[in-house]
């Protein structure tokens, strides 16, 4: 068959895109195929169709295309090219080799993965050289030869011979599959997808096959350091309790930070990443910020509640509904707990808000009576406008955990995203309980709450050189617990009843913007927030 013709005489024509060109060992690939039927009008290609927060005009053209016109059948073959790699770092491709390595054909520790590496090195390939020459099994003429050829070659660290793109061994397949995910043996290999149409009847192809080839080879999945608790007081006469919050970047914001590599913003890698920073903090209460409705559903609920965690989700009521490839998607806040600790005996919805009252089970306690805390987890609107907005938020909410606390006579917890620094009007309010509205006629005492992360300053359990890295004195508050290319500083916040039923005995260390490495997120630090958690010793209510 004439293959110049071959494409009018197919019936469909392939549509093939990933969302990056660097694969992560571990991290599911899902790319998009379409089948475009040539006789049928089909939009025009959307790239952002892989970018999950889109306009309804943007997408929608192409989701009730879809649903009229059935696809055919696709078959997806995934394909590992294996690369060399660096002598000295077995685990990085390489990209140069030794030039005297090439003429005296001596492939054997010949790579580097960069000029530097083979600079560093050079003290003991030279004599690599020398040995290659000694043990060489030839006559004293051919040695002399070679040494001669040693000579010419040189071999000093600048003469180097780049490595031809993608020289390795051979295409192999590796699945037939829609997703693939690579593995340990993918590292530093070379992907490529094929995708054909075919007729499901006949097995026939309905179009040409599609191939995509990634630009960048496998890498292994990133891991850093845990951030480590700091002890700051005892546990004596009461129970230890920890709460985590953390605001960690709704997937449907996240294509928003330039900075970040693309691959280590796709949500496929985020999550892994999220979930395995959640997990090593091992909190009793966790308060998550911008959790999409779909991911606490499919992901979030179910990995938690397998670690025995139960689990209240609220959407957020005053924002734009966004529709993506996904459909109409809404983030808010998730408040998870150890099931076998705690048991909700009260739940509100605020607007920006869930509101809880755990109780300590009885086996918990060792106590007759059950001891008791009132805790509301909140992300307040954003806006450089809409600051007398989040006063009002706040003005609301503390009335009503005012009325609970109050009236139960338990101690109040206090986390989230204000999206307001130290020392603005919704800070002051939650801290000093001033007037909080025009025309209110009086000021308003509220309940005595203090910032978890000021009991730093109160100890001396860090360095006064790092302790001024971290926090400042003047504001009792985190440097930044935000963090990005066009702004840094304190936005999330741990409050708590500052009296003796609630002590702070431990604190999660602050990275310091030099630790951070640059700004957030990145592949190390999945959300543009830091996460902040607090132990405290809840005194026991046992009479």
């Amino acid at each position: 068959m004439d293959e110049e013709n071959l494409p009018q005489q197919l019936p469909y024509e392939l549509d093939l895109r990933v969302a990056s060109d660097t694969p992560v060992r571990g991290v599911k690939i899902k790319p998009y195929v379409v089948a475009k039927d040539r006789a049928r009008k089909f939009p025009k290609a959307n790239p952002q169709l892989l970018i999950p927060c889109l306009p309804v005009a943007k997408l929608r053209d192409d989701r009730i295309f879809l649903k009229a016109n059935p696809q055919p059948p696709i078959i997806c073959s995934w394909f590992r090219k294996k690369l060399t790699t660096c002598s000295v770092h077995p685990s990085t491709v390489a990209t140069v080799q030794c030039i005297s390595c090439v003429h005296l054909k001596l492939k054997e520790k010949s790579y580097y993965c960069s000029a530097q590496c083979f600079s560093s090195d050079w003290g003991s390939h030279k004599i690599f050289h020398r040995n290659a020459a000694a043990e060489s099994k030839t006559t004293p003429k051919n040695q002399q030869e070679l040494s001669h050829q040693i000579r010419r070659s040189v071999s000093w660290p600048q003469s180097l011979y780049e490595i031809p793109e993608q020289e390795g061994e051979e295409w192999v397949q590796v699945a037939s599959s829609e997703t693939y995910e690579p593995s340990n043996d993918d590292i530093n290999s070379l992907l490529m997808l094929e995708c054909v149409a075919i007729d499901s009847e006949n097995g026939n192809h309905l179009s040409l096959v599609q191939r995509k080839v990634f630009t960048n080879p496998v890498i292994a999945f990133p891991v850093c350091s845990p951030r480590r608790m700091i002890a700051i007081g005892s546990n004596d006469d009461g129970l230890a309790f920890s709460v985590l919050s953390y605001n960690i970047l709704a997937d449907i914001l996240a294509k928003n930070h330039r900075s970040c590599p693309t691959w280590a913003l796709e949500w496929e890698y985020r999550k892994q990443k999220l979930l395995k920073e959640i997990n090593e903090y091992d909190a009793d209460i966790i308060c998550l910020q911008e959790v999409q409705q779909n991911h606490y559903k499919d992901f979030f609920e179910p990995e938690l509640r397998s670690h025995g965690y139960s689990a209240l989700y609220k959407r957020k009521t005053n924002i734009n509904e966004l529709y993506t490839a996904e459909g109409y998607i809404y983030e808010g806040c998730a408040i998870f707990y150890r099931g076998d600790k705690f048991e909700v005996t009260m739940k509100e919805e605020h607007n920006v808000a869930i509101v809880v009252v755990l109780a300590l089970k009885n086996g918990s306690t060792g106590c007759n009576l059950q001891s008791r805390i009132c805790l509301a987890n909140t992300h307040l609107s954003a806006g450089k406008n809409k600051t007398n907005l989040r006063v009002f938020q706040v003005a609301t909410l503390i009335d009503k955990l005012q009325e609970i606390a109050q009236s139960q006579n338990i101690p109040l917890l206090i986390c989230g995203d204000l999206n307001s620094i130290p020392g603005s009007g919704p800070h002051r309010l939650i801290k000093q309980g001033i007037n909080y509205g025009e025309g209110r006629g009086n000021t308003r005492r509220v309940i005595n709450l203090e910032s978890a992360y000021a009991e730093f300053l109160s100890s001396s359990v860090i360095g006064q050189n790092h302790l001024l890295a971290i926090m400042d004195p003047e504001k009792r508050e985190p440097r930044f617990t935000f963090c990005t290319p066009d702004y840094s500083g304190t936005l999330d916040y741990i409050f708590y009843t500052a009296d003796d039923r609630l002590k702070v005995v431990g604190l999660l260390e602050l990275p310091t913007k030099r630790s951070l490495g640059g700004p957030l997120p990145s592949p190390d630090w999945p959300s543009d927030h830091i996460a902040l958690m607090a132990r405290f010793r809840l005194a026991m209510d046992c009479h």
